[in-house]
């Protein structure tokens, strides 16, 4: 008979609650004894292409969401690290042309991928990310559960181990000790903010739990007081009033792109920072991500309008994986023998994730990154020497890590 393992959370829920912690004095500047020093990620020239690489699979992920009518200018937001982490400990479990679609999916452009050379940089990512800004609260958590009728192969359950930091715990399926059990798991990696994950004793043969939490402030803030209701224009037409944030910064960093304007704030340190994308008049905002790449930087006076807001989402990625390329891997026929001997197919990926945004960090420090694969598009001409980053219409955003570019989160506001 064959038994069909189900990946129920192979996110669980992820909980991204951003800028809510005072990062400096009410001056304008901030006090460099508020912050630890930046530890910079060290990576070979391998490493950094496999990172590229990951870039790359976040952002063909990120297209078919906005070709999705689901999504298709709605507000979202993902961790694109959390479902690249997943993905590859499920990978860890596949075997044959299985394993292969997951790795070129998860390495697109590299030649040879090696699953092997993915888990020595997750093991180094995870890490030395959190060490990037020690007084950032950053922590991912997985785990892994399965009913204790279920045979896992020990190197699998091992590279998870070894690799990922994370542990397999069986449980007897339903049964009110499981629930309590993985309840207690979720509450403690989500620092108490989720206690009651599950609501019914679970009943599944197997799934991974994760959580992501990212809380941290800005390394300037907004003032307070200079925020006002303003107009925001909505994708659907709609014109609301929303409390729009404000600051001018002198010699700033911004990008000009064939479409859109983009800009840098830094969290903390700067070890994580923000990527606002601000679409040209008459674009929307899918057509400005279409390259994620930032453009060409210049030092500019610039007067920032940046709404805020508070996000939720709620994705089910397992259709969308299917459109890039895991349709055979995820279709019930994959082949997962490196995982066990049961047969089984992946059930469903959903990741649920918080986000906030408000006064407490938004500052302009002049740092640059590259993403993805450069567009052939035609480089715009120099900005103003005076520009209005006015975020009062659709916009996108992503956050990452600085010295690397691992990508933390990806999100856009269509409606508010």
């Amino acid at each position: 008979m064959r038994k069909t393992i189900k990946y129920v959370a192979l996110l669980g829920a992820l909980l991204l609650v951003g800028i809510l912690l005072p990062s400096c004095s009410d001056s304008d500047e901030p006090d460099g004894n508020d912050y630890a020093p930046n530890k910079w990620i060290t990576l070979d020239s391998e490493e950094g292409e496999y990172v590229k690489a990951s870039r790359i699979f976040s952002e063909n992920l990120w297209h078919a969401m906005n070709a999705d009518l689901e999504y298709k200018d709605k507000n979202f937001i993902f961790s694109p690290l959390a479902l690249h982490i997943n993905l590859s400990m499920a990978a860890n479990g596949a075997s044959g042309q299985t394993r292969k679609l997951f790795t070129d999916v998860l390495l697109p452009g590299i030649s040879n991928p090696s699953l092997d050379r993915l888990n020595q940089l997750y093991r180094t990512l995870i890490e030395e990310i959190p060490q990037t800004d020690v007084k950032a609260q950053y922590q991912l958590s997985t785990s892994m559960w399965y009913g204790n009728d279920l045979q896992l192969k020990e190197n699998y359950v091992n590279t998870l181990r070894d690799y990922y930091s994370t542990p397999t715990f069986a449980y007897t399926k339903k049964s009110e000790q499981a629930k309590n059990a993985v309840n207690e798991w979720f509450a403690e990696a989500t620092g108490g903010e989720m206690k009651e994950y599950l609501q019914y004793a679970p009943t599944e043969d197997f799934f991974f739990l994760g959580s992501m939490r990212f809380k941290q402030g800005w390394t300037f803030e907004f003032d307070k007081s200079k925020t006002k209701q303003d107009n925001f224009y909505c994708q659907s037409g709609k014109v609301v009033r929303v409390p729009m944030m404000c600051q001018t910064r002198e010699d700033a960093r911004v990008y000009a792109h064939s479409k859109s304007l983009r800009a840098i704030l830094s969290f903390g340190n700067g070890g994580f920072v923000l990527h606002l994308i601000k679409p040209d008049e008459g674009c929307t905002v899918d057509e400005a991500v279409e390259d994620m790449t930032l453009g060409e930087p210049y030092n500019r006076t610039v007067n920032l309008k940046l709404p805020k807001f508070s996000l939720a989402s709620n994705i089910e990625f397992l259709d969308l994986l299917r459109s890039i390329g895991l349709e055979e891997a995820l279709n019930g026929n994959g082949d997962y023998s490196g995982a066990t001997e049961n047969e089984f197919s992946l059930w469903g990926m959903n990741q649920s994730s918080m986000f906030e945004l408000d006064e407490k960090g938004v500052a302009y420090k002049a740092v640059s990154s590259s993403s993805g694969k450069p567009g052939d598009i035609t480089a715009p001409g120099p900005p103003p020497e005076v520009i209005d980053f006015f975020l009062d219409h659709p916009f996108a955003f992503e956050i990452y890590e600085m010295s690397t570019g691992t990508k933390i989160a990806m999100g856009k506001i269509c409606e508010l």
